[in-house]
Protein backbone atom coordinates (compact mmCIF):
# COMPACT_ATOMS: atom_id res chain seq x y z
CA UNK A 1 0.00 0.00 0.00
CA UNK A 2 1.23 3.22 -0.91
CA UNK A 3 2.33 5.86 1.91
CA UNK A 4 0.44 9.14 2.50
CA UNK A 5 1.06 12.45 1.91
CA UNK A 6 -1.00 15.37 3.12
CA UNK A 7 0.74 18.61 1.33
CA UNK A 8 -0.49 21.66 3.02
CA UNK A 9 -1.43 25.30 0.18
CA UNK A 10 -2.30 24.33 -3.65
CA UNK A 11 -0.29 27.36 -4.67
CA UNK A 12 2.46 26.67 -6.83
CA UNK A 13 4.91 24.86 -4.19
CA UNK A 14 1.96 22.54 -3.18
CA UNK A 15 1.07 21.63 -6.65
CA UNK A 16 4.57 21.05 -7.60
CA UNK A 17 5.06 18.81 -4.60
CA UNK A 18 1.83 17.02 -5.34
CA UNK A 19 2.98 16.08 -9.12
CA UNK A 20 6.14 14.82 -7.86
CA UNK A 21 4.78 12.99 -5.24
CA UNK A 22 2.68 11.28 -7.04
CA UNK A 23 5.27 10.61 -9.60
CA UNK A 24 7.18 8.73 -6.75
CA UNK A 25 4.42 6.16 -6.25
CA UNK A 26 2.40 8.26 -2.71
CA UNK A 27 -0.97 8.80 -2.21
CA UNK A 28 -1.37 12.17 -2.24
CA UNK A 29 -3.81 14.73 -0.90
CA UNK A 30 -3.73 18.27 -1.14
CA UNK A 31 -5.94 21.16 1.42
CA UNK A 32 -6.28 24.46 0.37
CA UNK A 33 -8.17 27.01 2.54
CA UNK A 34 -9.10 29.42 -0.79
CA UNK A 35 -11.80 28.15 -3.14
CA UNK A 36 -9.53 28.00 -6.06
CA UNK A 37 -5.58 26.20 -6.26
CA UNK A 38 -2.88 28.51 -7.36
CA UNK A 39 -1.80 30.44 -4.11
CA UNK A 40 -0.64 33.95 -5.44
CA UNK A 41 -0.23 32.42 -8.87
CA UNK A 42 -3.39 33.94 -9.23
CA UNK A 43 -5.83 35.71 -11.84
CA UNK A 44 -9.70 37.17 -11.73
CA UNK A 45 -12.50 38.68 -13.13
CA UNK A 46 -14.24 42.13 -13.21
CA UNK A 47 -17.14 42.61 -15.53
CA UNK A 48 -15.98 40.59 -18.54
CA UNK A 49 -12.02 41.43 -18.44
CA UNK A 50 -9.54 39.12 -16.55
CA UNK A 51 -7.05 40.58 -14.76
CA UNK A 52 -4.10 39.11 -13.91
CA UNK A 53 -2.09 39.14 -10.27
CA UNK A 54 1.01 37.55 -10.59
CA UNK A 55 3.01 36.94 -13.52
CA UNK A 56 4.85 39.67 -15.52
CA UNK A 57 7.63 37.46 -16.76
CA UNK A 58 8.86 34.43 -15.50
CA UNK A 59 12.09 32.46 -15.15
CA UNK A 60 12.64 29.15 -16.67
CA UNK A 61 10.88 29.80 -19.85
CA UNK A 62 13.75 29.13 -22.02
CA UNK A 63 13.30 25.27 -23.08
CA UNK A 64 17.61 24.91 -22.46
CA UNK A 65 17.25 25.23 -18.85
CA UNK A 66 17.06 22.41 -15.92
CA UNK A 67 14.30 24.60 -14.39
CA UNK A 68 12.14 24.40 -17.74
CA UNK A 69 12.13 20.80 -16.92
CA UNK A 70 10.40 21.30 -14.34
CA UNK A 71 7.81 23.54 -15.44
CA UNK A 72 6.95 20.82 -18.10
CA UNK A 73 7.11 18.00 -15.55
CA UNK A 74 4.36 20.02 -14.04
CA UNK A 75 2.32 21.10 -17.64
CA UNK A 76 3.14 24.55 -16.86
CA UNK A 77 4.69 25.35 -19.97
CA UNK A 78 4.56 22.21 -22.73
CA UNK A 79 5.02 22.66 -26.64
CA UNK A 80 1.47 24.37 -26.67
CA UNK A 81 1.60 26.89 -24.51
CA UNK A 82 3.28 30.33 -26.32
CA UNK A 83 5.77 31.75 -24.57
CA UNK A 84 6.36 35.56 -25.50
CA UNK A 85 9.55 36.74 -25.17
CA UNK A 86 9.15 41.15 -26.53
CA UNK A 87 11.95 43.18 -28.47
CA UNK A 88 12.30 45.44 -25.36
CA UNK A 89 11.99 44.89 -21.36
CA UNK A 90 10.80 48.47 -20.61
CA UNK A 91 10.16 51.83 -22.28
CA UNK A 92 10.94 54.75 -20.20
CA UNK A 93 8.75 58.09 -21.22
CA UNK A 94 10.76 61.14 -20.87
CA UNK A 95 9.80 64.43 -22.28
CA UNK A 96 7.40 62.90 -24.27
CA UNK A 97 10.41 60.80 -26.08
CA UNK A 98 10.50 57.33 -25.11
CA UNK A 99 13.58 55.15 -24.55
CA UNK A 100 13.72 51.32 -24.72
CA UNK A 101 15.62 49.30 -22.72
CA UNK A 102 16.26 46.27 -24.87
CA UNK A 103 16.23 42.54 -24.25
CA UNK A 104 19.47 41.80 -26.64
CA UNK A 105 22.06 42.63 -24.68
CA UNK A 106 24.14 44.09 -27.50
CA UNK A 107 21.46 46.03 -28.45
CA UNK A 108 21.03 47.00 -24.91
CA UNK A 109 24.37 48.46 -24.31
CA UNK A 110 24.82 50.12 -27.97
CA UNK A 111 21.35 52.05 -26.92
CA UNK A 112 22.77 52.89 -23.65
CA UNK A 113 25.96 54.31 -25.15
CA UNK A 114 23.83 56.81 -27.66
CA UNK A 115 21.99 57.70 -24.98
CA UNK A 116 25.16 58.84 -23.13
CA UNK A 117 28.13 58.31 -24.84
CA UNK A 118 29.81 60.09 -21.67
CA UNK A 119 29.13 57.26 -19.60
CA UNK A 120 30.32 54.28 -21.89
CA UNK A 121 32.88 53.10 -19.82
CA UNK A 122 30.38 52.30 -16.65
CA UNK A 123 27.96 51.15 -19.47
CA UNK A 124 30.34 48.72 -20.47
CA UNK A 125 30.99 47.99 -16.68
CA UNK A 126 27.54 47.13 -15.91
CA UNK A 127 26.91 45.22 -18.92
CA UNK A 128 29.60 43.05 -18.35
CA UNK A 129 28.40 42.18 -15.29
CA UNK A 130 24.77 41.30 -16.49
CA UNK A 131 26.76 38.99 -19.00
CA UNK A 132 28.22 37.56 -16.33
CA UNK A 133 24.52 36.64 -14.95
CA UNK A 134 23.61 35.43 -18.10
CA UNK A 135 25.71 32.28 -17.24
CA UNK A 136 23.44 31.75 -13.90
CA UNK A 137 22.23 28.47 -13.81
CA UNK A 138 19.30 28.19 -10.86
CA UNK A 139 20.54 24.57 -9.26
CA UNK A 140 16.83 22.79 -9.50
CA UNK A 141 18.23 19.13 -9.87
CA UNK A 142 18.41 17.90 -5.92
CA UNK A 143 18.74 19.96 -2.43
CA UNK A 144 22.25 21.31 -1.67
CA UNK A 145 22.32 19.03 0.93
CA UNK A 146 22.09 15.98 -1.38
CA UNK A 147 25.64 17.32 -3.03
CA UNK A 148 28.60 15.60 -2.65
CA UNK A 149 31.62 17.48 -1.51
CA UNK A 150 33.50 16.86 -5.31
CA UNK A 151 30.01 18.43 -6.93
CA UNK A 152 30.34 21.12 -4.70
CA UNK A 153 34.00 21.91 -5.41
CA UNK A 154 33.40 21.77 -9.32
CA UNK A 155 30.08 24.07 -9.04
CA UNK A 156 32.61 25.93 -7.41
CA UNK A 157 35.03 26.32 -10.07
CA UNK A 158 32.45 26.62 -12.53
CA UNK A 159 30.46 29.63 -11.36
CA UNK A 160 33.38 31.41 -8.98
CA UNK A 161 33.38 34.36 -11.84
CA UNK A 162 29.75 34.45 -11.48
CA UNK A 163 29.74 33.59 -7.22
CA UNK A 164 32.46 36.57 -6.97
CA UNK A 165 30.58 39.19 -9.37
CA UNK A 166 26.97 38.49 -7.88
CA UNK A 167 28.13 38.61 -4.06
CA UNK A 168 29.82 42.20 -4.95
CA UNK A 169 26.77 43.46 -6.15
CA UNK A 170 25.43 42.39 -3.19
CA UNK A 171 26.92 44.48 -1.38
CA UNK A 172 25.43 47.47 -2.98
CA UNK A 173 21.80 48.73 -3.13
CA UNK A 174 20.74 48.93 -7.20
CA UNK A 175 20.91 53.05 -6.82
CA UNK A 176 24.61 52.74 -5.76
CA UNK A 177 25.71 50.18 -8.15
CA UNK A 178 25.38 52.29 -11.05
CA UNK A 179 26.27 55.61 -9.23
CA UNK A 180 29.18 56.41 -11.71
CA UNK A 181 26.89 56.49 -14.80
CA UNK A 182 25.86 60.23 -14.73
CA UNK A 183 23.13 60.02 -16.96
CA UNK A 184 20.16 60.40 -15.41
CA UNK A 185 17.81 58.90 -18.42
CA UNK A 186 20.06 56.10 -18.35
CA UNK A 187 19.86 55.13 -14.70
CA UNK A 188 15.91 55.90 -14.81
CA UNK A 189 15.89 52.92 -17.63
CA UNK A 190 17.69 50.70 -15.70
CA UNK A 191 15.29 51.16 -12.86
CA UNK A 192 12.76 49.88 -14.63
CA UNK A 193 14.04 46.68 -14.33
CA UNK A 194 13.85 46.69 -9.87
CA UNK A 195 12.98 49.27 -7.52
CA UNK A 196 16.64 51.20 -6.57
CA UNK A 197 16.72 50.01 -2.68
CA UNK A 198 16.74 46.16 -3.69
CA UNK A 199 20.52 44.46 -3.60
CA UNK A 200 22.14 45.08 -6.90
CA UNK A 201 22.88 41.13 -7.54
CA UNK A 202 19.24 40.71 -7.98
CA UNK A 203 18.94 43.64 -10.36
CA UNK A 204 22.10 42.34 -12.31
CA UNK A 205 20.93 38.49 -12.19
CA UNK A 206 17.09 39.47 -13.65
CA UNK A 207 18.52 41.44 -16.52
CA UNK A 208 20.89 38.39 -16.83
CA UNK A 209 17.47 36.08 -17.18
CA UNK A 210 15.48 38.25 -19.22
CA UNK A 211 18.76 39.01 -22.10
CA UNK A 212 19.40 35.79 -22.60
CA UNK A 213 15.97 35.16 -23.57
CA UNK A 214 14.81 33.10 -20.23
CA UNK A 215 11.88 35.33 -18.85
CA UNK A 216 9.25 35.29 -20.76
CA UNK A 217 5.04 35.58 -20.79
CA UNK A 218 2.98 32.10 -21.03
CA UNK A 219 0.35 33.11 -22.77
CA UNK A 220 -2.64 32.71 -20.54
CA UNK A 221 -1.11 33.93 -17.45
CA UNK A 222 -0.87 32.89 -13.79
CA UNK A 223 -5.10 31.39 -13.49
CA UNK A 224 -4.42 29.19 -16.84
CA UNK A 225 -0.89 28.12 -15.40
CA UNK A 226 -2.49 26.65 -12.55
CA UNK A 227 -5.13 25.06 -13.87
CA UNK A 228 -2.99 22.94 -16.28
CA UNK A 229 -0.81 22.44 -13.25
CA UNK A 230 -3.83 21.08 -11.13
CA UNK A 231 -5.18 19.03 -14.09
CA UNK A 232 -1.56 17.34 -14.15
CA UNK A 233 -1.78 16.67 -10.41
CA UNK A 234 -5.27 15.55 -10.60
CA UNK A 235 -4.08 13.11 -13.61
CA UNK A 236 -1.78 11.65 -11.97
CA UNK A 237 -4.42 10.51 -8.99
CA UNK A 238 -3.86 13.25 -6.62
CA UNK A 239 -6.93 14.39 -4.79
CA UNK A 240 -7.67 18.22 -3.90
CA UNK A 241 -9.61 19.41 -1.49
CA UNK A 242 -10.61 23.20 -1.76
CA UNK A 243 -12.02 25.09 1.09
CA UNK A 244 -10.67 23.14 3.18
CA UNK A 245 -8.39 24.59 5.85
CA UNK A 246 -5.64 23.45 8.28
CA UNK A 247 -6.07 24.74 11.96
CA UNK A 248 -3.13 22.33 12.75
CA UNK A 249 -0.54 19.98 11.97
CA UNK A 250 -0.77 16.65 14.76
CA UNK A 251 2.58 15.90 15.95
CA UNK A 252 2.69 12.80 17.94
CA UNK A 253 5.77 11.65 19.66
CA UNK A 254 8.02 14.17 17.63
CA UNK A 255 6.63 13.06 14.56
CA UNK A 256 4.11 14.23 12.44
CA UNK A 257 1.08 12.51 11.84
CA UNK A 258 -1.80 14.14 10.60
CA UNK A 259 -3.78 17.17 10.46
CA UNK A 260 -6.90 18.82 11.66
CA UNK A 261 -8.77 20.25 9.25
CA UNK A 262 -10.91 23.44 10.27
CA UNK A 263 -14.25 22.20 8.10
CA UNK A 264 -14.56 18.80 10.12
CA UNK A 265 -12.43 19.73 13.33
CA UNK A 266 -10.99 15.78 12.32
CA UNK A 267 -7.28 14.59 12.14
CA UNK A 268 -6.62 13.47 8.44
CA UNK A 269 -3.53 10.73 9.28
CA UNK A 270 -0.53 10.59 6.60
CA UNK A 271 3.17 9.05 6.93
CA UNK A 272 4.61 12.82 5.59
CA UNK A 273 3.45 16.44 6.13
CA UNK A 274 3.80 18.94 3.36
CA UNK A 275 3.42 22.46 4.59
CA UNK A 276 3.86 24.53 1.10
CA UNK A 277 2.53 27.93 2.55
CA UNK A 278 4.22 30.89 4.43
CA UNK A 279 7.08 30.38 7.62
CA UNK A 280 4.98 32.86 9.93
CA UNK A 281 1.70 30.95 9.56
CA UNK A 282 3.43 27.30 9.56
CA UNK A 283 5.40 28.08 13.16
CA UNK A 284 2.67 30.24 14.78
CA UNK A 285 -0.57 29.01 13.94
CA UNK A 286 -0.38 25.47 12.95
CA UNK A 287 2.63 24.23 15.00
CA UNK A 288 1.32 26.74 17.44
CA UNK A 289 4.49 29.01 18.24
CA UNK A 290 6.04 26.05 20.30
CA UNK A 291 9.05 25.07 17.58
CA UNK A 292 12.10 27.58 17.24
CA UNK A 293 13.86 28.05 14.07
CA UNK A 294 16.98 30.30 14.02
CA UNK A 295 16.52 30.42 10.22
CA UNK A 296 12.88 32.41 10.21
CA UNK A 297 13.43 33.56 13.85
CA UNK A 298 16.13 36.07 12.68
CA UNK A 299 14.28 36.83 9.70
CA UNK A 300 10.93 37.92 11.38
CA UNK A 301 12.79 39.51 14.22
CA UNK A 302 14.54 41.88 11.91
CA UNK A 303 12.13 43.41 9.48
CA UNK A 304 14.65 46.33 8.55
CA UNK A 305 17.34 43.32 7.51
CA UNK A 306 14.77 41.51 5.57
CA UNK A 307 12.55 42.89 3.88
CA UNK A 308 8.51 41.58 2.63
CA UNK A 309 7.81 42.68 -0.64
CA UNK A 310 3.96 43.33 -1.45
CA UNK A 311 1.88 45.42 -3.93
CA UNK A 312 -0.85 47.24 -4.49
CA UNK A 313 -2.28 46.16 -7.98
CA UNK A 314 -4.59 49.04 -10.09
CA UNK A 315 -6.75 47.68 -12.96
CA UNK A 316 -8.24 49.16 -15.74
CA UNK A 317 -10.22 47.54 -18.15
CA UNK A 318 -10.43 49.41 -21.31
CA UNK A 319 -12.90 49.34 -23.99
CA UNK A 320 -10.20 50.45 -26.60
CA UNK A 321 -7.00 48.84 -28.15
CA UNK A 322 -3.40 49.78 -26.87
CA UNK A 323 -1.42 47.77 -29.23
CA UNK A 324 0.26 50.30 -30.54
CA UNK A 325 1.82 51.30 -27.09
CA UNK A 326 4.63 50.20 -25.14
CA UNK A 327 3.89 47.36 -23.21
CA UNK A 328 5.28 48.00 -20.33
CA UNK A 329 5.86 51.55 -19.65
CA UNK A 330 7.86 53.14 -16.89
CA UNK A 331 6.64 57.15 -16.35
CA UNK A 332 7.70 59.78 -13.21
CA UNK A 333 4.43 61.08 -11.62
CA UNK A 334 3.81 64.81 -12.03
CA UNK A 335 1.77 64.43 -8.68
CA UNK A 336 3.63 61.98 -6.32
CA UNK A 337 1.65 59.59 -4.44
CA UNK A 338 1.53 58.85 -0.76
CA UNK A 339 0.61 56.13 0.72
CA UNK A 340 0.90 56.09 4.49
CA UNK A 341 4.42 56.77 4.86
CA UNK A 342 5.15 55.54 1.44
CA UNK A 343 5.80 58.34 -1.17
CA UNK A 344 5.71 57.05 -4.99
CA UNK A 345 7.38 58.98 -7.74
CA UNK A 346 7.06 56.91 -10.50
CA UNK A 347 4.96 53.83 -11.65
CA UNK A 348 4.97 51.33 -14.64
CA UNK A 349 2.13 51.11 -16.75
CA UNK A 350 1.55 47.40 -18.03
CA UNK A 351 -1.38 46.69 -20.88
CA UNK A 352 -1.35 42.81 -22.17
CA UNK A 353 -2.50 43.00 -25.60
CA UNK A 354 0.01 40.85 -27.17
CA UNK A 355 -2.25 37.64 -25.29
CA UNK A 356 -5.98 37.52 -26.71
CA UNK A 357 -7.15 36.09 -23.22
CA UNK A 358 -7.23 39.64 -21.40
CA UNK A 359 -7.29 41.42 -24.56
CA UNK A 360 -9.61 41.09 -27.93
CA UNK A 361 -12.42 42.89 -29.87
CA UNK A 362 -11.15 46.76 -28.99
CA UNK A 363 -10.62 45.18 -25.12
CA UNK A 364 -7.77 46.07 -23.60
CA UNK A 365 -6.34 45.47 -19.73
CA UNK A 366 -4.02 48.14 -18.08
CA UNK A 367 -2.19 47.10 -14.78
CA UNK A 368 -0.05 49.22 -12.57
CA UNK A 369 1.82 47.35 -9.79
CA UNK A 370 2.89 49.85 -7.04
CA UNK A 371 5.40 48.19 -4.51
CA UNK A 372 3.64 48.14 -1.15
CA UNK A 373 5.48 47.71 2.13
CA UNK A 374 2.51 49.23 4.31
CA UNK A 375 0.77 46.13 4.92
CA UNK A 376 0.25 47.15 8.69
CA UNK A 377 -1.12 50.85 7.59
CA UNK A 378 -3.58 48.74 5.03
CA UNK A 379 -4.59 46.15 7.61
CA UNK A 380 -4.90 49.12 10.80
CA UNK A 381 -7.26 51.17 8.04
CA UNK A 382 -9.33 47.83 7.69
CA UNK A 383 -9.89 46.44 10.89
CA UNK A 384 -10.77 50.49 12.05
CA UNK A 385 -13.50 51.32 9.48
CA UNK A 386 -14.61 49.52 5.74
CA UNK A 387 -15.52 52.86 4.63
CA UNK A 388 -11.57 54.55 5.60
CA UNK A 389 -10.24 51.44 3.73
CA UNK A 390 -12.31 52.01 0.50
CA UNK A 391 -12.13 55.80 0.67
CA UNK A 392 -8.51 55.40 0.94
CA UNK A 393 -8.62 52.70 -2.02
CA UNK A 394 -10.71 54.71 -4.40
CA UNK A 395 -8.27 58.17 -3.69
CA UNK A 396 -5.18 55.86 -4.72
CA UNK A 397 -7.67 53.97 -7.60
CA UNK A 398 -8.75 57.76 -9.00
CA UNK A 399 -4.79 59.29 -8.73
CA UNK A 400 -3.51 56.15 -10.62
CA UNK A 401 -6.15 56.67 -13.31
CA UNK A 402 -5.77 60.55 -13.75
CA UNK A 403 -2.07 59.99 -14.36
CA UNK A 404 -2.35 57.28 -16.88
CA UNK A 405 -5.14 59.60 -18.60
CA UNK A 406 -2.51 61.97 -19.11
CA UNK A 407 0.29 59.52 -20.87
CA UNK A 408 -2.86 57.75 -22.52
CA UNK A 409 -5.66 60.26 -23.14
CA UNK A 410 -7.33 57.86 -25.63
CA UNK A 411 -8.45 56.10 -23.13
CA UNK A 412 -10.80 58.92 -21.63
CA UNK A 413 -14.38 57.64 -21.84
CA UNK A 414 -13.14 54.34 -22.39
CA UNK A 415 -12.57 52.63 -18.95
CA UNK A 416 -15.84 50.37 -18.27
CA UNK A 417 -13.77 48.16 -15.26
CA UNK A 418 -11.59 49.56 -12.68
CA UNK A 419 -10.10 47.15 -9.80
CA UNK A 420 -7.52 47.72 -6.63
CA UNK A 421 -6.47 44.86 -4.43
CA UNK A 422 -3.72 45.91 -1.90
CA UNK A 423 -1.82 43.91 0.46
CA UNK A 424 -4.60 43.26 2.95
CA UNK A 425 -6.62 41.62 -0.35
CA UNK A 426 -3.45 39.17 -0.86
CA UNK A 427 -3.63 38.37 2.98
CA UNK A 428 -7.39 38.02 2.84
CA UNK A 429 -8.27 35.51 -0.35
CA UNK A 430 -4.26 33.92 -0.15
CA UNK A 431 -3.50 33.68 3.29
CA UNK A 432 -0.23 35.54 2.55
CA UNK A 433 1.61 37.26 5.28
CA UNK A 434 1.41 40.68 5.24
CA UNK A 435 0.10 40.06 1.83
CA UNK A 436 3.85 39.09 0.54
CA UNK A 437 4.12 37.30 -3.20
CA UNK A 438 7.66 36.76 -2.47
CA UNK A 439 9.70 35.60 0.85
CA UNK A 440 12.41 37.53 1.94
CA UNK A 441 14.00 39.42 -0.39
CA UNK A 442 17.68 40.58 -1.08
CA UNK A 443 18.67 43.76 0.22
CA UNK A 444 22.62 44.94 0.60
CA UNK A 445 24.68 43.35 2.87
CA UNK A 446 28.02 44.03 3.83
CA UNK A 447 29.39 40.25 4.15
CA UNK A 448 29.16 38.11 1.16
CA UNK A 449 28.50 34.43 1.72
CA UNK A 450 29.48 31.76 -1.39
CA UNK A 451 27.59 29.41 0.72
CA UNK A 452 23.91 29.22 -0.55
CA UNK A 453 21.50 30.94 2.74
CA UNK A 454 18.90 28.48 1.90
CA UNK A 455 16.55 26.67 4.67
CA UNK A 456 17.18 23.05 5.56
CA UNK A 457 13.46 22.03 5.28
CA UNK A 458 12.65 20.55 8.47
CA UNK A 459 12.07 22.26 11.48
CA UNK A 460 14.49 20.97 14.90
CA UNK A 461 12.40 18.59 16.88
CA UNK A 462 10.03 17.25 13.93
CA UNK A 463 10.43 14.12 11.92
CA UNK A 464 8.48 13.31 8.95
CA UNK A 465 7.74 16.99 7.81
CA UNK A 466 9.02 18.58 4.96
CA UNK A 467 8.48 22.05 4.09
CA UNK A 468 8.02 23.45 0.54
CA UNK A 469 7.32 27.29 0.05
CA UNK A 470 9.34 29.97 -1.36
CA UNK A 471 10.02 30.69 1.89
CA UNK A 472 13.23 28.31 2.40
CA UNK A 473 15.13 30.21 0.09
CA UNK A 474 16.15 33.99 -0.22
CA UNK A 475 14.27 35.79 -2.72
CA UNK A 476 11.70 33.51 -3.66
CA UNK A 477 8.93 33.99 -6.43
CA UNK A 478 7.63 31.15 -9.11
CA UNK A 479 10.60 29.19 -9.65
CA UNK A 480 11.68 28.67 -6.01
CA UNK A 481 8.66 27.76 -4.98
CA UNK A 482 8.11 24.92 -7.76
CA UNK A 483 11.77 23.96 -6.84
CA UNK A 484 10.71 23.94 -3.30
CA UNK A 485 8.28 21.98 -3.77
CA UNK A 486 10.45 19.27 -5.58
CA UNK A 487 13.33 19.30 -3.16
CA UNK A 488 10.74 18.72 -0.45
CA UNK A 489 9.55 14.84 -2.25
CA UNK A 490 12.89 14.45 -2.62
CA UNK A 491 13.76 14.31 0.79
CA UNK A 492 11.16 12.31 1.25
CA UNK A 493 12.40 10.29 -1.23
CA UNK A 494 15.59 9.87 0.32
CA UNK A 495 14.09 9.10 4.07
CA UNK A 496 12.01 6.22 2.04
CA UNK A 497 14.98 4.99 -0.04
CA UNK A 498 13.81 5.59 -3.35
CA UNK A 499 15.57 7.54 -5.99
CA UNK A 500 15.46 11.43 -6.07
CA UNK A 501 15.94 10.97 -9.69
CA UNK A 502 12.01 12.12 -10.38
Amino acid sequence: MAKKVIIIGAGISGLTAGIYACKAGFDVEIYESHSVAGGECTGWKRNDFDIDGCIHWMTGTLKETDLYKVWETCDALNNEVEVVNHEYLSAYLHKDKLYYLYSDLNKLQQELIRIAPNDSKAIKKFTKAVKICQRIEIPVNKPYEFISFPEKIKLLFKFFKIARCVNKASRHSAKEYIADISSPIVKKMIQTVLPDHIAASSLIAALGFRTKGDGGWPMGGSYEMVQRMQKKFESLGGHIHLGVGIDEIVIENGKAIGVRTKKANEIERADYIVPAIDAYTLLNKLLGGIYKDNYFDKRFDNPPGYLLASSTIIALGVRISMGNRPHNLYINLDTPLRINKATHTNMIIRHYDYDPKFCSNEKSLIEVVLPDFEFDYWNELKKTSTELYKNEKARILNAIVAEIQKVYPEITDKVKMTDIATPTTFKRYCSAYKGSYMSFITIPKAKPSMIPDNHKGTIDGIQNMYLASQWVFPNGGLPMAAIAGKFAIQRICKQERLSIVL
